[in-house]
């Protein structure tokens, strides 16, 4: 009977454990909230609503990071995963809804998919992995302009760019130890970085990726007619106000590519969410807004590497191979045949003139232009070696042997 009964247990459990993992789905109940603004309380029943889902997703990915140091605290899962919360959501229920004080409290018990969550975790630390292997240096023209209008040389958005890059795995690089005699890189006050100052400063750095531009905060004096008092009636200041703008580029130093171009002020909306703003100085006002902007903006650098690094996994790096030692021009496709069948070679193309048994190839690969000119060392053709002469950058240079 002992037995039997063992085995019923054992069935029924183990029948259990297979069904939950056939669904693939976890019950998390959270609770989310909403301002009621101008009475709008359907409007603040559904954001509290998407807060509370999104609340449940997080407890239900929080279980697949708590031990996962990489990916716990980057900003790439945030942006990848928790923005698509609802997405994952199979279906809910509302447990309570509440109004108090102007604040919507709603309650869910919802039914969380794991299995595209856990893929999409997956694709982000897959991703967070290869930015850890990639070396980022920041280089910012920041200006700060005071109420008297004269200028003086800030840091703030660079060390906030800083940590944020950090977290999401780069290894950042400091500018100032890649000038002449530690000095950095030199920008003129009035101008951003150029592109050619941008590779020579990548170049020094042995940097994969560069942050480059300018920064202009301007510190606004009191007027007098603020609906807000701009001082109290000794005359101290209260408000130190501050509006500032930014035109940043990231530039991809392997191919030489542009990967974005941005270029905006800094939202003051992120004024109001920072409790203290405008209480103490103009440095400290600027600081705090750009803290509080920062994912925006980092969001608009990082997000286009993102899909650069997504691309490329998918079809391939551009690497340029140019080839000499072609007998004729009826080799050029059967060369570009037998680079097609390298591994992690996804496509190849001839490019430009045949002269001289010289031959260029655009060539799709899954790897980086040294690992690729690896690869073709052990190739042959035609029963020819072939020799790889310079790696540089995402260009390899290849002679056939006589």
């Amino acid at each position: 009977m002992l037995k039997t009964l063992k085995t019923v247990l054992f069935t029924a459990i183990t029948f259990g454990a297979l069904h939950a993992f056939a669904d693939d789905v976890v019950t998390k109940e959270a609770t989310g909230q909403a301002a009621v603004v101008n009475k709008k309380s359907d409007e603040a029943f559904e954001n509290a609503k998407k807060a509370a889902l999104r609340s449940a997703v997080e407890q239900a990915a929080g279980v697949y990071l708590e031990a996962d140091t990489l990916t716990r605290n980057s900003q790439l899962v945030v942006d990848q995963v928790y923005a698509n919360a609802t997405g994952y959501v199979k279906s809910f229920d509302v447990v309570s809804k509440k109004e108090e004080k102007g604040v919507m409290t709603v309650t869910v018990k919802a039914q969380v998919g794991t299995a595209k969550l856990d893929q999409d975790l997956q694709a982000v630390r897959g991703l967070i992995k290869r930015l850890g292997r990639a070396k980022l240096i920041i280089v910012l023209n920041e200006q700060a302009v005071d109420d008297k209008g004269i200028s003086v040389k800030s840091e703030i958005l660079a060390s906030i760019l800083t940590e944020q890059f950090k977290k999401d795995g780069f290894r950042i690089i400091d500018e100032k130890s890649t000038g002449d005699r530690g000095g950095g890189m030199k920008i003129a006050s009035s101008t951003a970085m150029g592109v050619p100052d941008a590779k020579e400063l990548a170049r020094k750095s042995d940097a994969d990726y560069i942050v480059y531009g300018s920064v202009a905060f301007k510190y606004q004096a009191p007027t007098g007619n603020g609906v807000v008092p701009e001082k109290d009636e000794k005359g101290n200041q209260l408000l130190f106000l501050v509006t500032g703008e930014y035109d940043l580029t990231m530039f991809e130093v392997q191919t030489g590519r542009q990967l974005a171009k941005v270029a905006n002020k800094f939202d003051q909306r992120a004024m109001m969410k920072v409790p203290s703003q405008g209480l103490k100085s103009y440095a400290q006002t600027a600081t705090e807004v750009c803290q509080a902007d920062a994912p925006r903006v980092v969001g608009e650098l990082r997000n286009p590497v993102v899909e650069y690094l997504r691309n490329q996994d998918v079809n391939g790096a551009d690497v340029v191979v140019r080839v000499s030692g072609l007998k004729d021009f009826s080799e050029v496709a059967e060369l570009e045949k037998a680079i097609g069948t390298v591994a992690n070679v996804k496509g190849v193309s001839s490019n430009g003139d045949f002269e001289n048994g010289k031959q260029e190839y655009e060539v799709k690969y899954q790897g980086k232009a040294n690992e690729l000119g690896k690869a073709l060392v052990t190739s042959t053709f035609k029963k020819k070696k072939l020799n790889v002469i310079a790696v540089k950058n995402n260009e390899v240079e290849v002679a056939i042997a006589k």
